[in-house]
């Protein structure tokens, strides 16, 4: 299983690394912990706090921070290519790997992860999908 998660929501000035989820944001992320039903084994973050804290709460995990986790606008081709290279030994490695990220990866990161052919959704903070690896099937997950 890959549970792919756009982070909670955050403080909105100060370092673009260093903001904090909100208090609501981690009301949200605790109140809606519990209806994934999976022991994740494996937490993979961006070098954001506020995508660490995200995981640390969804998962009970030490976040592995990837730098490719974080773009700044749309990523290209080659940025998902290198963050595939990147995410392969996880994925080949646990069973259950949690991938907590912003908005602009998450859907092409979607895309790439289950090659299905995907109509546009928007990701609010702290949502995500659970997918399915070994039939590639994605749940929509709030």
């Amino acid at each position: 299983m890959i549970g792919l998660f756009r982070h909670g929501k955050a403080h909105t000035d100060g370092d673009e690394f260093k903001r904090p989820l909100t208090d609501e944001g981690i009301q949200w992320l605790k109140a809606v912990r519990g209806r994934y039903n999976t022991q994740w084994d494996c937490l993979l973050t961006s070098t954001a706090e506020r995508t660490q804290q995200t995981g640390m709460i969804l998962s009970d995990q030490v976040p592995v921070v990837l730098d490719k986790l974080y773009v700044n606008g749309s990523p290209n081709k080659k940025d998902l290519n290198e963050l595939m290279e990147d995410l392969t030994p996880y994925l080949s490695q646990h069973k259950n790997v949690m991938i907590v990220t912003h908005h602009p990866m998450m859907q092409p990161l979607l895309q790439r992860l289950t090659d299905l052919p995907l109509k546009e959704v928007d990701f609010k903070a702290g949502t995500g999908v659970l997918i399915n690896s070994d039939d590639l099937e994605y749940v929509l997950k709030d």
